[in-house]
């Protein structure tokens, strides 16, 4: 995975590569993705992720594709 940024943004801590859940919301629900690959602070714990994934990510938001992750989450083990 290729490194964005070397440091937090938020409190400057060292970035390192990991897997984190990640959440995303679409009105009132929230889906939750495992095993998303990351880089986390190793200071305050923020999560990052390559634009490549935030856009698999966001791909979840949209109707038809959101609606068959809801109906069959397993499909989507390897985003």
């Amino acid at each position: 995975m290729d490194r964005l940024m070397d440091s937090c943004r938020f409190c400057g801590g060292y970035l390192e590569e990991s897997t984190s859940m990640v959440k995303t919301h679409w009105r009132d629900r929230t889906i939750t993705i495992d095993n998303v690959n990351c880089w986390i602070c190793n200071t305050c714990g923020e999560v990052y992720v390559s634009p490549d994934m935030a856009k698999k990510i966001k791909a979840l938001e949209r109707p038809l594709d959101r609606e068959e992750f809801l109906i069959k989450p397993y499909l989507y083990k390897k985003i």
